[in-house]
């Protein structure tokens, strides 16, 4: 009788996640509702607005991950502006970006139900959160457009040991980049400068300067890191070699929908598919534009995936491995091992989905008792 009551629970619950799959399309087809509705608000607002002393904008983000298991974060986007007695700022009303992403939580009753078993203290979980924590500012000036001063990564919890903050710098005649913001003996890269941004001016450039299919240059950061096999025995973390890719990234806005492949009107691709780091593939998007001006408003996002950095990791040391026995192998087996390695799943999480959700202009906020 007991196994019966057994059986017939497991089948309750089973019934539960069908229905709940049932209904996930049209809660999707309500996000993206609701998110076009707060973009057509946001538009409104920023018409009537004489200035912008403050600016943000809040994105749900789902994306999937191992055993099907779907994930809810939130990332803001802010733009405020500064004064030289703040000590952030040297000029007279510049303007701060960030970029802030909050830890992932399970969403949907399969995936709450897998958390619970597989465990939110599990290595993929954290390793996701690692990917996933990311800070983000950069200083920019008012203008035409925005152009950017100073980009910096705030740390808020180490991958490993030795890890850095990175800063870019960017003067009238080159962009420094320097791997230590806080050491500027270790070197640094250099750019010539011909009119490149950082990926938050860009985004706030396209969204109140640039026309819809207007394309601009950030800058993009990459790096391999290898392990040395040492720990740190206050942390437990290993240290690591660190080679960093410093270059230009042209960002064209290509027309997409069902015929590319992509989801939304937009579409945005990457060389090596690869940004920052942290985007992989290709982004789409659809958006609300002002009648009259430039202002547009991106409420619908989605991205082919994000990396994990310790799957990119032990990719480079493999890497690193195969290129110290090439001498000892044949050219056909190292080529083998080559494509092998370099085709590698490296994905934390893959369909990642944005809808706008909430905005603050200039201390208002919508909906009320958002951002």
């Amino acid at each position: 009788m007991m196994k019966n009551k057994h059986w017939r629970a497991g089948g309750y619950l089973a019934v539960f996640l069908c229905l709940i799959g049932v209904f996930l399309p049209s809660a999707a087809k309500g996000q993206e509702a609701k998110a076009r509705e707060t973009a057509e608000e946001l538009i409104g607002r920023l018409a009537k607005a004489e200035s912008i002393g403050y600016l943000s904008l809040t994105y749900v983000v789902e994306l999937d991950t191992v055993l099907k298991v779907r994930l809810k974060t939130f990332v803001t986007l802010e733009k405020r502006l500064v004064r030289p007695e703040t000590g952030e700022s040297k000029g007279a009303g510049d303007y701060l970006a960030s970029f802030i992403l909050e830890p992932p939580l399970a969403q949907g009753a399969w995936s709450w139900l897998a958390m619970k078993i597989y465990g939110y203290e599990s290595e993929d979980y954290k390793d996701m959160v690692k990917s996933l924590n990311v800070r983000v500012e950069e200083l920019f000036l008012p203008g035409a457009v925005f152009k950017t001063v100073s980009l910096k990564q705030l740390i808020r919890e180490k991958n490993y040991a030795n890890q850095t903050p990175i800063e870019v710098i960017f003067h009238d005649e080159r962009i420094e980049f320097w791997p230590d913001a806080a050491d500027k003996t270790k070197g640094q890269l250099c750019l010539p400068y011909a009119g490149q941004v950082g990926p938050l001016t860009g985004f706030f450039n396209y969204l109140l300067r640039y026309a819809p299919n207007e394309s601009f240059i950030v800058v993009n950061v990459l790096n391999s890191v290898y392990d040395t096999g040492e720990t740190d025995p206050a942390t437990g973390l290993k240290f690591k070699v660190v080679d960093f890719m410093f270059r230009d990234e042209p960002v064209v806005i290509d027309p997409g929908g069902p015929e590319t492949g992509a989801p939304y009107p937009y579409l945005i691709g990457f060389r090596n598919d690869n940004f920052l780091d942290i985007v992989y593939g290709k982004i789409s998007f659809a958006l609300i534009e002002a009648p009259t001006k430039h202002e547009k408003v991106p409420y619908l996002i989605a991205v082919d995936g994000v990396f994990s950095k310790s799957k990119m990791q032990r990719r480079d040391e493999d890497l690193m491995n195969l290129k110290k026995k090439r001498l000892e192998i044949s050219d056909t087996e190292y080529e083998r091992e080559l494509r092998r390695i370099e085709n590698r799943n490296v994905l934390g999480a893959w369909n990642v989905r944005c809808y706008l959700s909430g905005f603050n202009l200039n201390g208002l906020a919508f909906p009320k008792g958002e951002n």
